[in-house]
């Protein structure tokens, strides 16, 4: 009988002793931003950056660069264009594109079109110079706080259509008044927006046209005739009203497809309306496990017969297509296949002209 209690004193203490010596995080299921990775974070609106990284960094994003990762950020910070967004991973892009998706409500609300892409394919013309340098200089080859590694000096650009009136926007990977702005490439001193550094988190005057958020180290370049000491406030929910309903229907194509409903980044995204058409269409990049790249597209008032049969399936059989009502389609593919529909996404968004 003693030795039997002398036993489970033992075990007890082993017990009291292991749980006073290991570090106990609260713990709350979070995916990486490539849904390729999933750990817990200690706080339910932080974002899981790795795994493997170190609980000592969390909230300090700019340790990813410095060869030392966060296993998580705090809601409002970034890394690279990867925004925490209340505890889910978002972008700065879409940020971007909700705003100057606000501008196109309040100034041209029935005709207007709005495509963020990677440089190369939402910029005409690369092959100027500013300041003496081609301005392909100021996009590439930047070092976030003094990093080994190189990156892209801006994410994704927006490009605003609406009316007669173009306006385009960026986020930035390192300081606004570097020696690589983007407010170089511009041709304009990288000091001129020093007045609207605060953390006010609204988009602010620069100097003319130019304007600039320090929250998200964001920029817009508006029409030169726009005159406003701010931009346009709306009473709708630009989010709701613009994105989720039509990825809302999108995702009910898509109840099979279990990665398509965590889609959140949004970097790459066209919205177009002309009267009562409108197009809506996203593409999200080496996602899962598996790498996958994959497209939602939404047309609505549309007048095409038999779109999927004649237009989408002649193209990429393993699509899926609905035309009963609207048109959706939703196509994914692995990085060794070539031939498929998700590569031809700025043709079926960008290029498309509505009338």
């Amino acid at each position: 009988m003693n030795k039997k209690l002398l036993l489970t004193a033992f075990v007890l203490f082993l017990l009291v002793f292991i749980v006073s010596a290991v570090d106990w995080y609260p713990a709350v299921f979070k995916k990486g931003w490539s849904q390729r990775s999933s750990d817990f974070c200690t706080v339910d609106s932080q974002c899981l950056v790795s795994p493997s990284g170190n609980r000592d960094f969390d909230g300090m994003p700019e340790k990813f660069f410095l060869g030392a990762k966060p296993y998580c950020i705090d809601d409002s910070q970034f890394i690279l264009d990867f925004y925490c967004d209340n505890g889910k991973w978002s972008s700065r892009t879409k940020l971007l594109a909700l705003e100057l998706l606000n501008l196109a409500n309040v100034r041209s609300p029935d005709d207007f079109s709005l495509f963020c892409a990677p440089k190369k394919l939402a910029l005409n013309n690369l092959n100027y110079q500013a300041d003496n340098l081609l301005v392909t200089e100021y996009f590439n080859d930047c070092h976030p706080y003094d990093s080994k590694d190189s990156y892209d000096c801006v994410n994704s650009i927006c490009v605003l259509k609406y009316g007669n009136n173009v306006a385009f926007g960026t986020s930035l990977n390192i300081p606004v008044d570097d020696s690589k702005s983007f407010l170089r490439a511009l041709d304009k001193s990288a000091n001129i927006c020093d007045s609207a550094k605060n953390f006010n988190n609204h988009f602010d005057l620069c100097s003319e046209n130019i304007w600039y958020n320090h929250n998200t180290q964001s920029l817009i370049i508006l029409p030169k005739g726009f005159s406003a000491t701010s931009l346009p406030s709306s009473n709708i929910n630009i989010e709701s009203t613009f994105l989720k309903s039509s990825f809302d229907i999108l995702a009910g194509l898509a109840s099979n497809l279990s990665f398509f409903e965590d889609s959140s980044i949004f970097n790459n995204l066209y919205f177009a309306r002309k009267g009562n058409k409108q197009v809506f269409g996203f593409l999200e990049k080496d996602k899962t496990e598996f790498g996958y790249d994959y497209i939602g597209l939404y047309m609505n008032n549309i007048g095409i017969n038999n779109f999927c049969e004649d237009v989408i399936y002649n193209f990429d059989s393993t699509v899926v297509c609905d035309d009963s009502n609207d048109f959706l389609v939703i196509a994914k593919k692995t990085p060794e296949i070539e031939n498929s529909l998700v590569n031809t996404w700025a043709d079926l968004t960008a290029k498309l002209r509505l009338s």
